[in-house]
């Protein structure tokens, strides 16, 4: 049974007026004795209700404390109407009892409340409280031994559960071990079978594997003998393979029944054949090769004869100075490398550096030898230091003809052409090297020409004056980098009574810019400049040079 609204109301008016009684009490100040006999009951009175209330919202709920409930309530009723009975009869004289009356009148009224609270009111009052005590004190007593009869019923039903619980469980536990005691003897007497029939199939598959051993035994030896005769016929097959190999190779690396040849590299890394028969001479070779790379990467400068060739087994160079079929070996490989001049100081000409923009490490080797760079996997080939207005760097590095005024000029143009004329006339600059797979670096030292003095003298003071002024047009172009063909029109305009000098310098010049400097000229300049004759010579040379 729950607690209801009414019965919470009732413990909580109940406790209410007992408090206010209490407070009258304090304010009338009656006899000693009743006063405080009276004030102990109502305190005593109100801790049991308050006990009562909590043992009334834990417990009384139940339906066993269904009669303990309905007796406090009606204790609780009768309790409560006693005490407003009372504080009704003390309440009348609590006006006269209010903070600002003066003691005199407090007198009177306590007079007053000890009449109105008379002997008899105050016992039969008392023994109401005692009586209401009682019976609360008696109910909550019955209410705890029930609630300890409840536990215990409860606790004896759980344990008579749990006992039920044990039994069964104990009853399971039997009935499952002897299942796998029954279980475990059948898995004996299987295991016992199948250890005979595992021994019956090991005798059986044991007799077979003999009988198979012997076979193979047989097998092999007739398998040795057809292997020995493969073998043989192995044999036969490769030598009869690497003979056409062989004969398959020859016949692409040379053209059927063309005569002997040779193995040609060139600076691009091409491979190709040429035959001797058809390329007979250094002229001829060189031609093919002006014509090949003509209007390609380096063409100028294989038109200059800018290259040097090199015996890929030996590594030797070849010296173009030698007759052709001396220098030239049938079945031999020849290497081609493109030379490229670069400016160095002393330190970076002993310096073995890649000369390949993309890569410029440092690598290990001697100069005059080929070098593959570890880093790009490019091959060059360093050659000696070479000192400006040097004519012959290195004996095999160009080619000299011997007994042909024409070829011997085309040299002398080849070796003593400026850097920057050589870079104007070639559609690749020295610095730009790529797809070019072998170079050949030739380095210049950048060093000026300079006039020594002697005793606050020049050393050349005792030279002619033409000497001197054509000295101080070499300084003037190396100092301020001018074009060549200026250079040509001064010394050209220095050299003008004199045409010996003029013939002398332009074969270290080459012929195309002495070309561009006569066009850009015209006639009536020349004659001012340089006179009739020097014209003359002018034309003289560019009818040579065409033809």
């Amino acid at each position: 049974m729950e607690v209801t609204f009414g019965a919470v109301g009732d413990f909580i008016s109940i406790g209410v007026l007992i408090k206010d009684f209490i407070e009258l009490l304090d304010d009338s100040r009656g006899s000693a004795w009743e006063y405080n006999s009276l004030k102990q009951q109502l305190i005593f009175l109100r801790l049991n209700l308050d006990l009562a209330k909590r043992s009334y919202d834990e417990y009384y709920s139940a339906p066993q404390f269904q009669d303990i409930q309905d007796t406090l309530e009606s204790v609780v009723d009768e309790a409560e109407r006693r005490l407003e009975d009372i504080a009704v009869k003390v309440q009348k004289y609590t006006s006269t009892l209010c903070q600002g009356s003066t003691e005199r009148r407090i007198k009177k009224v306590a007079r007053k409340v000890q009449w109105s609270l008379e002997k008899k009111e105050t016992e039969k009052f008392l023994l109401d409280l005692n009586r209401y005590t009682s019976i609360i004190q008696s109910l909550q007593f019955d209410a705890f031994a029930r609630l300890m009869e409840r536990n215990f019923d409860s606790s004896k039903k759980d344990q008579s559960d749990i006992q039920e619980l044990v039994n069964r469980l104990q009853k399971d536990f039997g009935d499952r071990f002897a299942s796998l005691e029954d279980e475990l003897r059948t898995v004996r007497t299987n295991s016992a079978n199948m250890q005979q029939h595992l021994l019956d199939v090991g005798m059986v598959v044991t007799r077979r594997l003999d009988m198979v051993t012997q076979t193979v035994n047989s097998l092999g030896v007739a398998v040795l003998r057809g292997v020995s005769g493969m073998s043989y016929l192995g044999t036969s097959v490769l030598s009869l393979l690497s003979t056409m190999h062989d004969t398959i190779i020859n016949r692409l690396e040379r053209p059927p029944r063309m005569g002997p040849y040779f193995t040609f590299e060139d600076y691009l890394g091409v491979d190709s054949i040429i035959l001797l028969n058809f390329v007979d001479s250094w002229n001829a070779f060189e031609g093919s090769l002006h014509g090949k790379f003509k209007d390609k990467k380096g063409g100028r400068r294989v038109a200059q004869n800018r290259f040097l060739l090199q015996d890929h087994q030996t590594g030797d160079e070849i010296d173009r100075d030698v007759h052709w079929t001396l220098a030239i070996a049938p079945g031999s490989r020849i290497n081609m490398s493109l030379i490229c001049e670069v400016k160095e100081d002393e330190d970076e000409a002993q310096a073995l550096k890649c000369p390949f923009p993309s890569c410029g490490a440092m690598c290990e080797g001697v100069i005059g030898t080929v070098i593959q760079c570890p880093s790009c996997q490019q091959l060059f080939r360093k050659l000696p230091t070479m000192k400006p207005g040097s004519n012959s760097p290195d004996p095999g590095q160009f080619r000299k003809r011997k007994g042909s005024t024409f070829d011997k000029r085309r040299a002398l143009r080849t070796k003593t052409k400026p850097a920057d004329a050589r870079n104007n006339d070639s559609d690749s600059d020295d610095g730009d090297l790529t797809g070019i797979k072998r170079v050949a670096v030739l380095p210049i030292l950048r060093l000026g020409i300079q006039s020594t003095p002697v005793n606050g003298n020049v050393a050349n003071g005792d030279k002619p004056e033409i000497y001197k002024q054509f000295l101080k047009i070499l300084e003037g172009y190396q100092r301020e980098q001018k074009p060549i063909q200026d250079v040509y029109i001064q010394v050209i305009a220095l050299f003008n009574s004199t045409p010996d000098l003029i013939e002398d310098f332009k074969q270290f010049l080459p012929e195309s810019v002495g070309q561009e400097a006569d066009l850009t000229l015209s006639d009536s300049e020349i004659d001012r400049k340089f006179g009739a004759s020097s014209r003359n010579t002018a034309f003289d040379e560019q009818e040579r040079s065409r033809s």
